[in-house]
């Protein structure tokens, strides 16, 4: 393990795999990434970013995931993208060189919409050419 990407949302799940990171990285001296992705919506016409989750709210994630991981000692490469998180995440892992990703258990608790279209952790694990880690 030489390179650890962290998919990181400020969700409680996050925060598990932030701490997760820190701990791999500490033990196998690994560099860290962590990435937040602005999603895009569906809309008439196209896709675009949701005003309630868009650039400001996903740089404030990453300025957390800095201070989380640099109370543990961790200088953290900071990553935002917009698009599709899933593939955006297993994109940046292969072309960054990450050996492994980090992601924090989906939420069961979205029901039906969750159903319909997935979770992002669980579209990393299947398709991923990393080692994927999702935390409990």
């Amino acid at each position: 393990m030489s390179k650890i990407l962290v998919a990181y949302n400020g969700s409680d799940a996050g925060q598990e795999a932030i701490t997760t990171a820190a701990r791999l990285a500490r033990a196998t001296n690994a560099e860290v990434g962590v990435i937040s992705v602005v999603p895009l919506v569906p809309m008439r016409g196209g896709e675009t970013v949701n005003p309630w989750d868009d650039h400001s709210v996903h740089q404030e994630q990453l300025a957390e995931a800095r201070m989380l991981l640099e109370a543990r000692g961790i200088q953290p490469e900071l990553i935002q993208k917009t698009g599709h998180p899933a593939e955006l995440i297993e994109a940046v892992a292969e072309s960054g060189g990450y050996d492994t990703i980090v992601v924090g258990r989906p939420s069961m608790g979205r029901g039906l919409a969750r159903l319909l279209r997935g979770s992002v952790g669980w579209h990393i694990v299947e398709h991923a050419r990393a080692t994927v880690i999702v935390t409990p």
